[in-house]
């Protein structure tokens, strides 16, 4: 999967890495908005007398096709639930996991995905769960975090994990993506309005 996203970089606003964690939430939104807004523009045309010519697009685009509009929302719908249980399971497992120091082994290639035509990184660590050594895999990265972790000297990061279920666990990387909380509301916005937007232009301008 190739996705052409502007890379950012440690310490910066880093938008690929915000699509790599939260594209459920971004897309999830995007599809919610863009079956609300078929709605509400079949609404405005009918009251301004607002007629779509008779191709398909047209007539998705202003509700005159209302599985379109039903579709999107489903799909927004599912997106949202998905990105929601995860969450909710993170932080389960955050508050009733067992809290482990994990030592950074190395940092690897995800050759399942492309980000700008490279590889997302992820960090690999260990740590003994039930007296047996176990590795963990962070969260992919759009960036190599290798050089941050050498120049801070961080050699290990926490780890939640159910003892009895090791493949169950959380790994605390938010030192390395402690804006994705101001960048995700930031690309959430303009998705938003670019679905609304993009809405808007197809219909009227048809």
């Amino acid at each position: 999967m190739f996705i052409p996203i502007n890379s950012g970089t440690v310490g910066g606003i880093r938008w690929t890495d915000v699509y790599l964690r939260h594209w459920q939430l971004v897309f999830g939104s995007m599809f919610l908005v863009l079956g609300i807004s078929i709605r509400l523009l079949l609404a405005v045309g009918a009251r301004v007398g607002f007629a779509p010519n008779e191709t398909l697009g047209a007539r998705a685009l202003s509700g005159g096709e209302p599985w379109v509009s039903t579709l999107a929302i489903l799909i927004g719908s599912i997106l949202m639930a998905r990105y929601l249980y995860v969450a909710i399971r993170n932080h389960l497992i955050r508050r009733n996991g067992e809290r482990l120091t994990a030592a950074i082994n190395c940092v690897e290639e995800d050759p399942s995905t492309t980000v700008n035509y490279e590889h997302p990184k992820r960090i690999i660590a260990s740590a003994k769960v039930g007296g047996v050594l176990r590795e963990f895999r962070s969260k992919a990265f759009a960036f190599d975090p290798t050089d941050y972790l050498k120049s801070q000297e961080i050699n290990h990061l926490t780890l939640y994990v159910y003892p009895q279920k090791p493949s169950v666990y959380v790994m605390d990387t938010s030192f390395l993506t402690g804006r994705d909380p101001f960048t995700l509301t930031l690309i959430l916005s303009f998705w938003n309005f670019m679905a609304v937007l993009g809405i808007a232009i197809a219909v009227f301008l048809s």
